[in-house]
């Protein structure tokens, strides 16, 4: 993640918090006032159903004072598909918090379009990226259009709440990412890699713009369809299907920074 996050935005100061537990990370990060962080980048991430109400409480307390602090908190959508290991689709927290950005998976495929990361092999071993709905969390306002689309027009589906992820990155071993480190060679992948990739554009732009965008979900579900976004079109992450605009496979797509850059300031 560090490796990633400072090669993107090489300029910028790096700050490592180490915790026990997601809710105590971010706290450390909210309130450290002698480096004031401007973005988290968090690969940490749990299955909805497995996180004790008290701990999901204290998280959804800590994501809104970040929002109000105008962090922007980027977090992996998991690595597992749309089941996440289990028998019934399902999403991740912190990614299906309404004040996080969650961060899917895609995989490089000719002149760099882009397709859902997604892979099981013979033995049943499934990777990709995480998505689908929460059981939690009711359909954010900035969500309501692009998943009543989704929902009506591509793929009708139950009782839905806030869909993951709001975007994605490249996430595929097969398209990974090249880290040197200590004089040898990694490899970087799955959607913990694409979150510092988003989380490193976010700080980029924060300094191209000159203020901090923090709270950024509003603000990019209004660009859908445009060409901030590598629109994905092909693929599935084991139950949902990609489309143009938002799916819960991919969110909105992968980034074009230039573009991005161009649409926020024309907002």
């Amino acid at each position: 993640d560090i490796q990633i996050a400072a090669g993107l935005a090489p300029k910028a100061k790096i700050v490592i918090y180490y915790a026990s537990s997601i809710p105590e990370a971010i706290h450390l990060a909210i309130h450290d006032n002698k480096n004031n962080p401007s973005v988290l980048s968090v690969s940490w991430a749990i299955a909805e159903d497995q996180s004790p109400v008290a701990k999901r409480e204290l998280l959804d307390l800590l994501c809104y004072k970040a929002a109000l602090k105008g962090i922007t908190i980027v977090a992996a959508s998991g690595d597992y598909g749309a089941y996440n290991n289990k028998t019934y689709p399902n999403v991740m927290l912190p990614a299906s918090n309404p004040f996080v950005l969650g961060c899917g998976g895609t995989e490089l495929y000719k002149q760099s379009q882009e397709a859902v990361w997604y892979s099981n092999d013979n033995n049943n071993h499934i990777h990709g990226s995480g998505g689908g709905y929460s059981a939690i969390y009711p359909i954010p306002n900035f969500q309501q259009k692009a998943i009543s689309y989704y929902k009506t027009n591509v793929f009708p589906y139950g009782k839905i709440g806030r869909g993951i992820p709001d975007i994605s990155a490249n996430s595929s071993p097969n398209t990974a990412y090249n880290i040197f480190f200590n004089g040898k060679s990694f490899i970087g992948a799955g959607t913990s890699a694409a979150t510092p990739v988003w989380a490193a554009l976010i700080a980029r732009l924060n300094k191209a713009l000159g203020y901090r965008l923090g709270w950024i979900n509003d603000i990019i579900y209004k660009l859908e369809g445009s060409a901030a976004f590598k629109h994905v079109l092909k693929g599935n992450n084991g139950y949902f299907p990609a489309t143009s605009g938002w799916d819960a496979a991919t969110g909105l797509g992968a980034p074009n920074g230039v573009e991005l850059n161009k649409a926020i300031t024309a907002l």
